[in-house]
């Protein structure tokens, strides 16, 4: 046993090159952090994965929105036009939704509070749901809405 060095001396270990080393790595400890810290990035990637989605949602008209009125027409010319009055309870917010391949998409808006009037318009190329400039504090709003595309399309009027 002359060229081999003893593996502990005093309940000690001793390195290789015949030091005395007190430092003992637990793996258990390193183990624990390192799954710690794989949950908490699972956690997070739920979170992130949960929180698209709502927003999603709520951009999409899921919540909140209200369908007031809807229309939908099918061909390979198709076109149509709806028109709703929102008053009561005092809107919140008025948009329109475009669904199917459109080619062109339009909505007027006009809103009055007592003897002011307000009224605006837009024009979109694409499918979606979009948000119509609306009078703070309005008691009423008329909205018109037209598409036109191929396929099957639907123009929706919401509100809030």
């Amino acid at each position: 046993m002359r060229g081999t060095p003893p593996l502990e001396r005093g309940g000690v270990p001793l390195l290789a090159s015949g030091v005395v080393g007190s430092i003992v790595v637990d793996d258990t400890d390193s183990r624990r952090k390192e799954l710690g810290v794989r949950r908490s990035r699972l956690a997070l990637a739920v979170l992130l994965a949960v929180g698209t989605y709502s927003t999603t949602v709520a951009a999409d008209g899921g919540t909140g929105w209200k369908v007031v009125k809807s229309r939908s027409i099918r061909g390979p010319f198709a076109f149509t036009a709806i028109n709703a009055t929102i008053a009561t309870p005092k809107p919140r917010g008025i948009a329109v939704k475009f669904i199917g391949n459109v080619n062109t998409g339009n909505a007027v808006i006009g809103c009055a509070r007592g003897f002011s009037v307000s009224s605006r318009s837009r024009a979109y190329k694409r499918a979606g749901l979009y948000v119509l400039p609306m009078m703070r504090g309005a008691d009423g709003c008329r909205v018109a809405a037209s598409i036109g595309g191929s396929g099957k399309l639907t123009v929706q009027i919401l509100k809030r």
